[in-house]
């Protein structure tokens, strides 16, 4: 879980210093920020509960669902911010 953290923290806070390196509003760097705060914060607690099986069949897929939900927030939020970066440089080219 700590791995898990520091590699994607990195890749964030890069594109996000970048992105706000290039003219991102305050706003916007702000709202990637608590987005990828909350997707981290939901990967945690998901990690963080114990998984109960019955048989071969998962008892609380709630767990399951809120690591996918983290996931999901923390991967997105990087991608919106390669595809913001990726803007910004072809504007900044041409």
């Amino acid at each position: 879980a700590h791995a898990n953290f520091i590699e994607y923290s990195v890749i964030f806070s890069l594109t996000l210093w970048l992105a706000e390196y290039q003219g991102l509003p305050a706003g916007a760097v702000h709202i990637f920020g608590v987005l990828f705060i909350v997707g981290r914060l939901l990967h945690f607690i998901s990690l963080t509960r114990k998984e109960q099986y019955e048989g071969m069949v998962l008892k609380d897929i709630r767990s399951v669902r809120w690591r996918q939900m983290g996931m999901l927030i923390t991967l997105m939020s990087i991608a919106i911010l390669s595809a913001i970066l990726i803007v910004q440089y072809v504007t900044l080219t041409f």
